[in-house]
């Protein structure tokens, strides 16, 4: 049933060996990674966390995983963990972006300059890349960091764009601490803000 490759996965699994699988669409990962759950037995399924990237995938391993096994999406894995942070679940608001920016000083002329899309749009790479929001302890924005982000996605004018994305880097952070957040923020909150320091340092505030 299982090739040689498969089983070296399944046997490294296992083992509790710490494994990464590279492999083409088509070629088995989904059907290697429930032989191996199946063949670790039912202690190791009731420890096993499988991601998926979308629902659809996501689902598709719930059905196929033995009993026990908690499947999720990256955002489904990250809500979770930003509602543990927080306390209660957080509300998703998919423009909330656009919503912050709206009531900026500055909106209006970043509007008449028809800027305001790259600035959400600099916002959004910067939180992809992992760029910090000066929030909470974290560092201040790496502006280098931005900058050739900006140039790798062919936004004009990036460094007078960068103090109003930095703005709205700062305020979606502050908004997703009062339970505020879109998709993008079910990842980058609870990564960048993962330790007791900067809990504390909020708390400070």
């Amino acid at each position: 049933m299982f090739s040689d490759q498969q089983r070296d996965v399944i046997r490294a699994y296992c083992n509790g060996e710490s494994i990464a699988v590279n492999s083409v669409a088509g070629s088995g990962k989904t059907t290697t990674a429930v032989g191996a759950v199946n063949n670790a037995g039912k202690t190791a399924a009731a420890d096993t966390l499988s991601v998926a990237f979308n629902k659809r995938n996501a689902d598709d391993l719930a059905a196929r995983m033995p009993a026990g096994v908690t499947s999720k999406t990256m955002n489904s894995l990250g809500n979770t963990a930003w509602k543990n942070h927080l306390g209660k679940w957080p509300k998703l608001e998919i423009n909330k972006l656009w919503t912050l920016l709206k009531n900026y000083k500055h909106y209006t002329e970043l509007a008449d300059e028809e800027v305001a899309v790259d600035v959400v749009k600099l916002t959004k790479l910067a939180r992809h890349a992992g760029i910090t929001s000066g929030y909470g302890g974290l560092a201040e924005p790496d502006r280098e960091k931005w900058l050739d982000l900006a140039d790798e996605h062919d936004i004009d004018e990036a460094a007078n764009l960068l103090p109003h994305a930095a703005w709205l880097l700062r305020e979606s952070c502050i908004a997703a601490f009062q339970g505020l957040i879109d998709f993008d923020d079910q990842i980058y909150m609870p990564v960048m803000y993962r330790s007791e320091e900067h809990t504390s340092e909020l708390q400070s505030h």
